[in-house]
């Protein structure tokens, strides 16, 4: 009766684990999962969007890495860091259906869990509101042994102690954190062993786990021809017997940039112009759809729109200074000329009140004048042209008589010192 009690229980729990699983045909079921009970997320929140995001990343980019991956989804508060790898002792196949199925079952188990860490028959998987540390989880899952025939104190001596160095000297020494090996067991017979750590661990963190796991093993197990443990960092087993390995495939390398052409290869030929088309990007181009030629047009019409744009107010805008700049050095222009005519007014007029002009005084000078041997006289409007009106800018010096200034002649393309005399009531000369 309790033998038929009990079967009916292991039915029962069968049942609801395949009607659970119905709703999702690629789930794996974990096996005895640790999940968070307190600060539980819930449907909606960022978290739970991180979450989804996280475990469609590590399913994909761990086949691409050597059935191996670590990432974060998110920032902040509800970023999310998650872990998956799969065991060597489980072919591709069963693999890729762990790394596939494993995030909808931890999903089941642990609802709203912030937290999880799930082994599973083919791979481990652990995702966490904080980073997952790069230290040893000590603790196991489960453990299993072989039942059949005893391991004799003298199997031990020669098989499982020597077998069980090699396995920790190769997984400390490998970067996929990965060793397995054989030791003679008797005349016909091998004992095969392999030890697994997570890759995050470095060596003497993956050697301390699996040291840990030999202790464990030595004492749960010390009369048994085979036997595993298992946990959320390591993996060790053993049995009589070989093993089914299956490495990972190295992690796919992302395509090479192409290669650089020299400068010469870049110049035509005179009078010689071709062109070459690789058959696969030809390929490529013809597979394109309609849309992709649409949205294609489409962005390059907006981009030549935006260039003309752009070409078309630069143009306006340096028109637009060049001609007030040109309006201010023409008006600057006719100022100057004003102001020269207007000195040239008031000069004759205060020659006229003076009573006199240049040569009252002189007269042997105005002869020479009026033959061109003696020097040449210019008149006062000249002379305010030449110096910018007596600028200040222009002003050389100051002396009893009056100032003198800098000035140019720009018909006889000549430098000259102009001095001008004070008083009001004498005769000016420049």
């Amino acid at each position: 009766m309790a033998s038929y009690l009990l079967l009916t229980v292991v039915v029962l729990l069968w049942a609801v684990a395949v009607a659970a699983a119905q709703d999702d045909k690629q789930m794996v079921i974990p096996a005895w999962p640790s999940c968070s009970t307190t600060d539980n997320y819930t449907d909606g929140s960022q978290y739970k969007k991180n979450l989804d995001e996280l475990f469609t990343t590590l399913s994909t980019a761990a086949l691409d890495n050597g059935w191996y991956y670590k990432g974060t989804a998110g920032a902040g508060a509800d970023e999310v860091f998650g872990l998956i790898m799969c065991y060597a002792d489980r072919n591709a196949t069963q693999c890729q259906e762990c790394l596939a199925g494993a995030p909808a079952g931890i999903k089941r188990w642990c609802p709203g869990s912030r937290n999880a860490n799930a082994t599973y028959d083919t791979c481990v998987l652990r995702y966490s509101s904080a980073p997952i540390p790069a230290t040893a989880d000590l603790g196991y899952v489960f453990s299993v042994y072989a039942s059949g025939e005893p391991v004799a104190s003298q199997g031990l001596t020669t098989a499982w102690l020597p077998l069980m160095s090699k396995l920790t000297a190769g997984v400390t020494a490998s970067p996929l954190r990965l060793a397995n090996d054989t030791a003679p067991y008797s005349s016909s017979q091998e004992m095969s062993g392999l030890a697994q750590c997570t890759r995050d661990l470095n060596g003497t963190e993956c050697s301390k786990c699996i040291n840990n796991y030999i202790g464990r093993l030595g004492d749960m197990f010390p009369n048994n021809t085979g036997g595993a443990i298992k946990g959320y960092s390591c993996y060790l087993i053993y049995q009589v017997g070989a093993l089914d390995i299956t490495l990972p495939p190295p992690p796919v390398s992302p395509p090479p940039a192409p290669a650089a052409l020299p400068p010469s290869s870049l110049q035509p030929s005179p009078g010689l112009y071709f062109f070459l088309v690789e058959p696969l990007l030809v390929g490529q181009l013809v597979q394109r759809n309609n849309v992709d030629a649409v949205r294609s047009t489409e962005a390059s019409s907006s981009s030549k729109t935006g260039i003309m744009i752009g070409v078309s107010v630069g143009s306006v805008s340096f028109l637009l200074i060049l001609g007030v700049l040109m309006l201010w050095l023409h008006l600057r222009r006719q100022r100057s000329k004003k102001q020269a005519k207007n000195f040239e007014q008031w000069r004759e007029h205060e020659l006229k009140k003076s009573g006199g002009d240049f040569d009252d005084d002189e007269p042997e000078m105005e002869d020479e004048f009026e033959k061109g041997a003696g020097p040449k006289r210019f008149r006062y409007g000249e002379l305010a042209i030449a110096t910018d009106n007596f600028s200040e800018s222009n002003k050389l010096g100051e002396g009893g008589f009056g100032s003198v200034y800098r000035g140019f002649l720009k018909e006889m393309n000549l430098d000259v010192a102009i001095k001008r005399c004070k008083g009001s009531n004498q005769r000016r000369k420049e």
